[in-house]
């Protein structure tokens, strides 16, 4: 996400807020149903809607964009069901002609394996930034959509002109698939992370969408 800074090192684990010692409620999440936020201390959330702001500006200063556009790229990824998408959604237009591109990397080693790339205003964008804390949150949690394309990034062939799992964007990698390196590692994690639960995940279904290729 925009902001996805401020999450670089955060980790999921199977406990509650109060059980880590949050216990003020903060209200739900803007960006993510079903969500909610505790804190600490009653000022630790005026300091986190302060570090949110900063995230947003270092992210537009870094990508050279207009306040308009940083914080329309802010909004228009949220998941499609948020509060903030059903307020600003018919903004999101406002985006259309810029691309949006992310990288999945290894979670242990950072390594680059392939890239997404879709226009800003697809809602495939909102539901990538939305993965589920499983196996996906792993490999994608870190991400962070840039506003250029994958070939900027680095991946210049294009695997699949259409994302099976996500519709609108694209898969790129930066070898044919025949010989390139990050769809085998990527391959040999799915099969390392994967559990009976996340079986229909974003990365899992990507996979079965490559084996479908011609």
């Amino acid at each position: 996400s925009v902001q996805g800074s401020l999450y670089r090192d955060s980790q999921v684990s199977n406990q509650t807020c109060a059980d880590r010692g949050f216990n003020l409620k903060g209200g739900s999440d803007s960006c993510f149903p079903g969500l909610k936020t505790f804190f600490r201390e009653r000022e630790d959330h005026a300091v986190f809607l302060d570090e949110e702001s900063k995230a947003l500006s270092a992210f537009q200063a870094t990508h050279k964009l207009s306040a308009r556009e940083a914080g329309l790229m802010a909004a228009c990824m949220c998941h499609p069901d948020s509060i903030a998408l059903g307020l600003i959604g018919h903004h999101c237009e406002g985006l259309k002609g810029l691309l949006g591109a992310w990288v999945h990397r290894n979670p242990e080693t950072k390594e680059e394996l392939i890239c997404s790339e879709g226009p800003l205003s697809s809602p495939g964008l909102g539901l990538a930034a939305a993965s589920e804390p499983t196996m996906e949150f792993l490999m994608q949690g870190r991400d962070t959509v840039s506003p250029t394309s994958c070939a900027q990034l680095g991946f210049p062939v294009q695997l699949a002109a259409v994302d099976r799992c996500l519709p609108g964007l694209s898969m790129w990698t930066k070898e044919n698939s025949a010989v390139d390196q990050g769809l085998a590692k990527l391959s040999m994690m799915e099969e390392k992370l994967a559990t009976p639960r996340n079986e229909v995940g974003l990365v899992a279904c990507a996979l079965r969408a490559l084996k479908a290729l011609p």
